[in-house]
């Protein structure tokens, strides 16, 4: 699992300024080890913290596909899912 450093490093290596509300989409999504629908994603996000908005969300994942950091599974329009890609590790996985 990556930590919120490692996290932020990942997501500024990849082009993408890191906002509270990005790192907290990237989290639940790397914390999840199954693909996730936007609205999973936009659920899970929305917990204790301040809200973040569907369109957040959805311009969240445009971007992450964009970046190549999720991969977009829509062969079916109606249920489209995020996945990792590829799989994320920190730096201390790496290392063993």
């Amino acid at each position: 699992m990556l930590t919120n450093i490692d996290l932020d490093s990942y997501l500024r290596d990849n082009g993408i300024m890191p906002s509270q509300q990005r790192l907290r989409i990237a989290r639940v999504i790397l914390d999840n080890s199954e693909h996730m629908s936007a609205e999973e994603v936009y659920r899970n996000v929305n917990g204790p913290w301040p809200p973040v908005s569907r369109a957040t969300v959805n311009n969240t994942l445009r971007l992450f596909v964009e970046k190549g950091i999720l991969r977009k599974d829509d062969d079916d329009p109606a249920d489209i899912y995020y996945n990792i890609n590829p799989p994320v590790q920190s730096s201390q996985d790496s290392a063993a």
